[in-house]
């Protein structure tokens, strides 16, 4: 075999193995060509210069050997790199193909999802933790203010028991100076301390009536502080609630985030992964739907609360208005039966004195 036949066959080898179109690209080809063509140069060069040494060695069978030998070697490099290059570019286009690799559409998706979550998350805790703060500043001031309301209430109630003695005193004394001109009127003013007893019964009774008023106000505004109480602990619950979700989220989106950079995936693994954000997605609105019935129940409880404190203040106004009516009419009763029983010891006293000194004239 000749130098030159080995060289064709060799450039041949070569253009075959690099012409692969279903493997590599063309760029590929052409380079695997151009590589073949430089070798099979320089071997042409190589085997120049080995005719023109021909006559100078013995032994020119075994040059052309080696040089077959070489040629084999360097077809075979040729071979290996070619191959290397198919096996880079089949696994560039795996990874750009791939739904999980650096390069998968979804991931720009997901991460998006995941900062919106993330973002839902914690909007909703500080709206939860500020409609707490809000709720209990408002239970203090409720609770202050009734304080205040209470004391002055019993305030005015010693104010207005302290006067109303005081003019009674006043009023006893006037009448202590004119209750001697009085004689037997005794009989006339019976059918009045009659009248005046039976107006302190009615005027006692409706005492009775609007204290049973107010305990039951207070009644009904305990049980919308205990309501109200039972919504803060539901709101804690849900408080809580949230926090499970955050963390079962934030496992969902570690899981999520090294199905994303992991080098295989598997699509039953994917759907699965779709499928739970979703439900966690649905609990999320179940959740904020629920935090806004909530909220409008509390509003609904904390409007409640303020018509009962009203209807607590305007109560304790009649009960007030009821007591000073009431011991202002239990003060004139007393004062005028206290007339009435002075005016009946003179009328006895003078009835007795006229006994003795008739008794004496005969």
């Amino acid at each position: 075999m000749s130098t030159q036949s080995l060289i064709g066959a060799q450039d041949n080898q070569s253009t075959t193995t690099g012409a692969s179109p279903s493997l590599i690209s063309p760029q590929t080809h052409q380079l695997s060509l151009e590589t073949a063509e430089e070798s099979g140069t320089g071997s042409h060069i190589d085997v120049s210069s080995s005719k023109g040494a021909l006559p100078f060695i013995n032994g020119g069978q075994t040059i052309q050997t080696n040089t077959a030998e070489a040629l084999k070697k360097e077809a075979l490099s040729l071979r290996k790199q070619v191959e290397s290059i198919k096996r880079e570019r089949a696994a560039m286009e795996i990874e750009v193909d791939s739904l999980c690799g650096p390069g998968a559409p979804c991931r720009a998706r997901l991460e998006a999802m995941e900062v919106a979550h993330q973002k839902a998350l914690q909007e909703l805790q500080e709206k939860h933790e500020r409609e707490i703060r809000e709720l209990e500043e408002e239970r203090d001031r409720m609770l202050q203010d009734e304080r205040r309301a209470v004391a002055k209430a019993v305030e005015a109630l010693r104010t207005a028991h302290r006067e109303e003695l005081e003019r009674v005193g006043e009023k006893a004394r006037r009448l202590s100076g004119g209750a001697a001109s009085m004689d037997t009127s005794y009989r006339g003013h019976m059918p009045q301390a009659d009248v005046l007893h039976s107006e302190l019964d009615v005027l006692s009774q409706h005492y009775s009536q609007k204290c049973l008023e107010l305990s039951c106000a207070e009644q009904s505004s305990n049980s919308q502080v205990t309501e109200l109480g039972r919504k803060e602990i539901e709101l804690e619950q849900l408080r809580r609630e949230n926090q499970e979700l955050k963390a079962k989220l934030a496992e969902e989106t570690s899981r999520l985030r090294y199905f994303i950079t992991g080098q295989k995936s598997d699509m039953a693994l994917l759907g699965n992964s779709e499928r739970t954000t979703a439900e966690v997605e649905i609990l999320l609105r179940a959740k904020e739907n629920e935090v806004q019935y909530l909220k409008k129940e509390i509003s609904c409880l904390q409007n409640e609360v303020q018509c009962l404190k009203k209807e607590k203040e305007a109560a304790y106004e009649r009960y007030k208005e009821a007591y000073v009516e009431l011991s202002d009419t239990k003060g004139r009763n007393q004062l005028k039966m206290g007339s009435l029983n002075e005016h009946l010891r003179l009328a006895s006293a003078a009835l007795q004195e006229g006994t003795r000194q008739q008794g004496p004239d005969q």
